[in-house]
Order: structure tokens, then C-alpha cells, then sequence
């Protein structure tokens, strides 16, 4: 009896978004167990997050420090100033046209105090009337103004119009006219407040205090942070979050509801989306207007599919924690630099258990966030002020200095498969996928059985060698005549001494032939290639892994195209050598005699296989605009319904890595990692076959 194939298709893989949460052969296939340096696309698929670029002309005192606590400033004349600290200063810089340039260096402060010195970077930054506040634990504030048309940088005892004392407080809010200020060492339950339209008076006029001692219900708590929303002032604990409505009154404000268990364990997590509160709690990240309808632990917890590994992370942190939310892009970021993650949650459509899709980025480490007017975002890094944009990533050389930069690995990985039948073997026999953008890039195709991922075996997928002009290679292959033929001469003039019969494979006729050593195989082609036409060679090497020693080769086959007979003029096109995995290759021949294609063995006592060799010419595609759009719409031709040439500049390509698989076992995991260097790249679907064994 046959045995039975079993086929999983999995259309936008992985749009769930990361699930470890729950039990993995119970989880639907849209979830992922790892998807890195990933986001949601607008398309709900995963896709490559974009690349840090280092922004040009920041002169930065010394990469051993990140760049911490961002701020962009607008001043009355409609400039935009990013505030920044790094290495116990603090760095002002105007956006120009052409990036950012330095405007001024405080390493020297104006104005300050000879017992006076910076000691944190870990400022929270406000602006209210023209002026920016910097609030920090045990710190004194500071007043950033503009000095007679200068602007300065200076403590608030230094400010000629302070008044009060000040709190050295840890939290500060910008909310309904005023300062609001909290966490302040041995007055951790109160929280203060300025004048109105005055930041920098802190008695007389309408400025205050709230002792909230008698409102914890639980009788002890400190306070965290600091929200405002549509009215309300939300103070949050660690253990309970208070709300006050009529804030814009603080001497009328009103008790409006107090929420126990559940409190705010991070400054720098709170967030306001415009239409909720995001904030970390002890037990994952949460939203707060959940939490307020529903009082419910349970509710609103945005991080319920991550949340044993986000713990953990942060368990394991000591140093800050920082988010921003990006209105531009739909999206909440969580860093925890110590543990090189940083946690993307999808705010664009929660799941049906109310939590976020969420997935992870790595390889960036960023230490602060801001947003510009247009809702650009930056990242604070070691070595440099970044801008969220392109698809590659930038950072400053240690030592010598100078720019570097570097390409990024997109990684999935699904969730174990049982098939539906979980007591039976499996035996991978090929999985697919169909992967949008980045033509320039190698695929890598990865499975392991029964979640043991030391057992992980990989297939490199190579794109074609240059990038198409927006081409898809939907064009007929050249057909390969009767067989391949093995060679022995050392050149290409030779003549045929025996013939190494195709293997048939699969309901696709796909064949395969073995090269032993350094012998060579070749086929006749049913048609000459024509002299100045584009073609594109694929084909798939196996058993190619390591050299007859046991060792890493940098190629085992080479593929060439050319003449194989004693007469002359043709070409010889030479793609070099070649592991495992599947390629393509790109070609123009500048003659009509060339009709061979010759694969050639590159290491004595090794057997390799080559399958699939098929020939196409490039200019054979078609196009397949969506109905209501023009193709005046679009800057290049579409490979693919809804992209413009805008979104993948460097050429768009529909590419479908894919492999024959090998092992067993009862449940298969399976990967996909691509290098992003400068391009877009999206899944759009995985298919997976396997051959049902035994039960055991």
C-alpha cells in the first residue's frame, strides 16, 4: 500500500505573528515560532523590518556609550531640534534638508555650577511654553531656553525665573498646561505639579501636591509613571494604577477609579497611541483601556502569546528599557538592549484573544526613541542618532571611526507539525515557498524533527547573479534533449563517452543526474540560445555539503553554458563553483552556437547530484495589473498584485525557494532566513509534503 502524502499550505505565513505560548502542536499555522527582525506587513504578511541608517554630520564623543533619551524640540520658529544624551551629556541637533547637522555640544554647559556635573543619561524630556525639561532620578532638572536668540542648557537653579523647589524627580509629564512630576527618592507617593503655562514655577499660583498614601487600597505602593488621556490624569504603581478625571483643574480633580494588581514596572514603556495607553506590567504588556472596561488582569494583555519569553528577557535586563509607538507604521517597539531584542507588537489588528501580533528584531540594540513631526522614526544607538528607513543597517566603526554598512537576517520559523496525525512518522519529502522582494539575496531552507533544533538541516536558494529590470521569469524553459552526457576531456573540446541517464522525480518529470569526482555531464540543447537575448539558468545541487574529507568546500560543482565540439565562436559562460542549495543564473550570449550546458565536479572521490536544469528566456513574462489601477499608477511593472516599483526599487521578484527534504519524524519544524541588504522582502506562502509513516 502507498503511502499517504500529506500537504500543509500555509497562505501568508506566519501573520499571527510569534506564538511560544501556547502548546505547539496545538497552534495554528499562521503563528510562528521565531520570526526576527520582522514586522506585520501592510499586507499581513511577514516581511523584513527596515535597516537603522546613521544619519550624517553627528558628531558623537565616543562609541563606547549609546546615544539614550531622544527628544525632537520644535522651537517657535518651526525648527526641529533633536535632544539627546550619550556619555553623561547632553546633544542638541537642528534637522536640515540634507539630515541632521550639529547645532551645539553641551560638554561644557553654559551657565553651570562648578559642583554641578551630569551623571545619568537616563533623562525623561518634556517641552512645554518654548522651554525643554530634562527630569532624572536624584538629578537636578534642567532648563532648555533660548538665552537672547542662543539657545542654553542650564540647572533650574541657574534659571532666572524659577520658582519653588523643584522635585528631583524621575518622572515628568507634559499634560493640560502644566509639569507633572513623580517618583522622587523618599516621596515616592506623591505626585506634584507647576503653575499653569509655567514649567519652571513650582510654587504660587495654581501649582500643587497629591499624597496618594491614603488612596493605595492596598496600603503601600510608589508611583512609576505618568499618563494623560482624554482628561484624565493616570498615575500608575507598580502593584495599581490610580485615574483622576478633571485634570485640567488639579485643585478640582476627582477620584475616578482605582485598579489594584496590576501597575506599571517601566518609565519609558508608557505609551499613548491616541486611542490607548500602552504601559509594561509585571506580568507582560498591557492596554490600558482594556484593563480600565474590563479590571481584569486577563484583559488587555497585548503580550499573552510572548509572555513566558518577554518575562524572561526581562528578568534577565539590567539595564533601560525603551518603546516608542509609530503611528506611520502601526506598530509598538519594547527594547531591552541587554538582551539584543527588541519587540515589535502590531497594533493594527489584535488577535481574537486581544493580544497584538507580535514578532522580534535583533542586530540593533537601540537604548531611545523618538518621533519627528511627520512621524518619522529615530533609534538611539551605540555610535549614532539613526533614522528608521532603506534596508540595510549603518553603524560607526570602533577604533577608526567612519561608516559601515551592514546587510541583516530576516528569520522564521514555524511552530512543530504534526499533520493532524500525531502518532504517526514523517518523512519531509519537499516544502516551498513563495517569497516577495530582495532579488539579490540568498534563501536559506532549514527543518529538524521531533523540536530538537540540533538536528536543523539547511538548502542555500541563490536568486539570479544581477538583478531583473522588473522581469518574471514566466517564459517556457528550454528543454533538455534525451539525457545528460558525461564528458572526460580537460577542456571543453571533447567527445561523449557514455551517457548518464536523467532520473525521473516526482509528477513534474524532474530529473537528476550524479557527478563522480571531476567528471563532467552535458546536455544538448533542443534550441540554440540566441546571441543577445536574456536567459536565466535554475537548477539544484545536493550531496554537495563538504569536501572528501569531511571539510567546508567553497564549491563542489560548477554549472557552464557554451560549445562542446571542436567548432569555434561560441561562448563559455562560467558561474563558478557551487554548494548544496538552489540557483539561478542570469546570461547573455553573444553568439547562436551556443548549445550545452555543461555541469562539472570539483573534488576527487565525491559523488554530487545535479537536478531541475531548466533554461528560460527572461523577456517571455506577463503582466497582471489589478483591475481599477492604471499601469500609470505604478513606477515599474507589477510581478505581483498591490507592489509598486516604489516600494522595491531595486526590482521586484516573485521567487520560490524550495527543497527536497530527508529524515523523519513525528512532528517537522521547518525555517526560512534571508540576508536583507538593501531590499523588501515578504513570505507570502509555504507548502509542506510529507509521506505519513508507521504509527509508533
Amino acid at each position: 500500500m502507498a503511502q499517504q502524502l500529506q500537504t500543509i499550505s500555509i497562505e501568508a505565513a506566519g501573520f499571527g505573528g510569534i506564538n511560544t505560548q501556547d502548546s505547539p502542536t496545538s497552534i495554528d499555522a499562521s503563528f510562528a515560532r521565531k520570526a526576527n527582525n520582522c514586522v506585520i506587513d501592510k499586507f499581513g504578511r511577514i516581511g523584513s523590518r527596515k535597516g537603522c541608517k546613521l544619519l550624517t554630520n553627528v558628531e558623537i564623543t565616543t562609541g563606547l556609550a549609546p546615544v539614550s533619551s531622544m527628544f525632537e524640540f520644535i522651537d517657535p520658529d518651526g525648527n526641529d531640534i533633536f535632544l539627546m544624551a550619550h556619555n553623561r551629556h547632553i546633544y542638541s541637533y537642528r534637522l536640515g534638508d540634507t539630515g541632521v547637522t550639529k547645532e551645539t555640544s553641551t560638554t561644557s554647559p553654559i551657565n553651570f555650577p562648578a559642583d554641578y556635573s551630569i551623571t545619568t543619561d537616563n533623562w525623561k524630556i518634556v517641552s512645554l511654553q518654548d522651554h525643554a525639561f530634562f527630569f532624572s532620578r536624584d538629578q537636578e532638572p534642567l532648563i532648555w531656553h533660548d538665552n537672547n536668540g542662543t539657545y542654553a542648557l542650564e540647572p533650574f537653579s541657574d534659571h532666572d525665573h524659577a520658582t519653588g523647589n523643584v522635585p528631583y524627580a524621575n518622572e515628568v509629564l507634559a499634560a493640560y498646561g502644566r509639569l507633572w512630576a513623580a517618583d522622587v527618592t523618599g516621596s515616592k507617593a506623591t505626585v506634584y505639579w507647576s503653575d499653569l503655562l509655567n514649567g519652571h514655577a513650582w510654587s504660587g499660583g495654581t501649582s500643587g501636591a497629591l499624597d496618594l498614601t491614603t488612596v493605595w487600597n492596598t496600603g503601600h505602593d510608589e508611583i512609576t509613571a505618568l499618563a494623560a488621556h482624554n482628561g484624565f490624569l493616570i498615575i500608575f504603581g507598580r502593584h495599581s494604577i490610580v485615574v483622576y478625571s478633571g485634570a485640567e483643574s488639579p485643585a478640582n480633580m476627582v477620584l475616578e477609579d482605582v485598579i489594584e494588581g496590576i501597575g506599571c514596572i517601566e518609565r519609558d514603556s508608557v505609551q499613548n497611541t491616541g486611542s490607548d495607553i500602552i504601559f509594561l506590567s509585571a506580568n507582560g504588556l498591557r492596554s490600558l483601556g482594556r484593563t480600565i472596561q474590563e479590571k481584569s488582569v486577563a484583559i488587555g494583555d497585548l503580550s499573552a502569546n510572548v509572555r513566558d519569553d518577554l518575562l524572561a528577557s526581562l528578568d534577565r535586563n539590567t539595564d533601560v528599557v525603551k518603546s516608542i509607538y509609530s503611528p506611520k507604521d502601526g506598530f509598538y517597539l519594547l527594547s531591552i538592549p541587554d538582551e539584543d531584542i527588541v519587540y515589535c507588537f502590531d497594533l493594527k489588528q489584535r488577535l481574537p484573544n486581544g493580544s497584538s501580533k507580535v514578532t522580534t528584531w535583533s542586530q540593533i540594540k537601540p537604548y531611545g526613541f523618538c518621533l519627528d513631526r511627520n512621524n518619522n522614526l529615530y533609534l538611539g544607538r551605540f555610535g549614532g542618532f539613526n533614522i528608521y528607513d532603506g534596508y540595510t543597517d549603518s553603524d560607526i566603526r570602533a577604533i577608526t571611526g567612519g561608516n559601515v554598512t551592514n546587510n541583516y537576517n530576516l528569520e522564521y520559523e514555524s511552530n512543530p507539525m504534526d499533520f493532524g496525525n500525531p502518532s504517526n512518522l514523517k518523512f519531509l519529502k519537499k516544502f516551498e515557498t513563495s517569497v516577495v522582494g530582495n532579488v539579490g539575496e540568498n534563501s536559506v531552507l532549514s527543518w529538524y524533527y521531533d523540536y530538537d533544533p540540533s538536528t536543523q538541516k539547511t538548502r542555500t536558494f541563490s536568486p539570479p547573479d544581477a538583478e531583473p529590470t522588473a522581469k518574471e521569469f514566466s517564459g517556457s524553459p528550454n528543454s533538455i534533449k534525451n539525457g545528460l552526457e558525461k564528458i572526460d576531456s580537460s577542456d571543453w573540446s571533447g567527445v561523449p563517452l557514455s551517457d548518464v541517464e536523467f532520473e525521473e522525480q516526482g509528477d513534474n518529470g524532474e530529473h537528476s543526474a550524479n557527478i563522480s569526482g571531476t567528471a563532467r555531464i552535458f546536455s544538448n540543447l533542443n534550441n540554440n540560445l540566441s546571441n543577445g537575448v536574456e536567459y536565466v539558468l535554475t537548477y539544484t545541487v545536493d550531496n554537495a555539503d563538504l569536501d572528501s574529507s569531511g571539510n567546508a568546500t567553497n564549491g563542489r560543482v560548477k554549472a557552464k553554458i557554451g560549445l562542446i565540439s571542436n567548432a569555434s565562436g561560441g561562448d563559455e559562460f562560467d558561474f563558478g563553483a557551487k554548494t548544496s542549495g538552489g540557483y539561478s543564473h542570469l546570461f547573455t550570449p553573444t553568439t547562436n552556437n551556443n548549445n550545452y550546458l555543461v555541469f562539472e565536479g570539483q573534488d576527487v572521490g565525491q559523488t554530487v547530484s545535479i537536478s531541475r536544469p531548466e533554461i528560460r528566456e527572461v523577456s517571455k513574462f506577463s503582466l497582471d495589473f489589478t483591475d481599477g489601477y492604471s499601469g500609470a499608477e505604478f513606477s515599474a511593472p507589477l510581478n505581483e498584485t498591490g507592489y509598486t516599483g516604489a516600494e522595491y526599487s531595486s526590482g521586484l521578484l516573485v521567487q520560490t525557494p524550495s527543497t527536497q527534504g530527508s529524515g523523519s519524524g513525528k512532528v517537522v519544524t521547518i525555517g526560512l532566513k534571508a540576508i536583507i541588504d538593501g531590499s523588501p522582502y515578504s513570505i507570502q506562502r509555504i507548502d509542506v509534503q510529507v509521506l505519513l509513516g508507521r504509527a509508533r
